[in-house]
């Protein structure tokens, strides 16, 4: 048993003394992988989040989700959709600063 650990232990060693460093890697180019992604006829997916905290449980978020669709000129086609989202703290300093008649999370487009 102990002979095993001890020769687990030396490969291992060893395999770190020639594994090529992480620094020595060739690095991918974002740029050139975000060119070969928008090409014509593929659609790209969003996903974003943003959150803003104001601090003391009063913040914000809002997500945007959807698809772009690209052709020979460009960007041809979108479906996107935004939801804003207001915590508790949020909704109750604007209730009481009476900052509009309507809340904003009570409005509809």
């Amino acid at each position: 048993m102990k002979r095993t650990v001890v020769g687990v232990i030396l490969i291992a060693g060893l395999a770190q003394l020639v594994a090529a460093p992480a620094q020595a890697a060739p690095g991918a180019n974002p740029v050139t992988a975000l060119r070969a992604t928008l090409i014509r006829g593929k659609g790209v997916n969003i996903v974003s989040t943003a959150k803003v905290d104001h601090g003391r449980g009063v913040y914000y978020t809002l997500n945007l989700d959807g698809m772009v669709g690209f052709g020979p000129q460009g960007e041809i086609a979108s479906d996107t959709s935004q939801r804003l989202q207001y915590s508790k703290a949020t909704k109750s300093a604007l209730a009481e600063l009476d900052m509009a008649r309507t809340p904003p999370w009570k409005r509809r487009p």
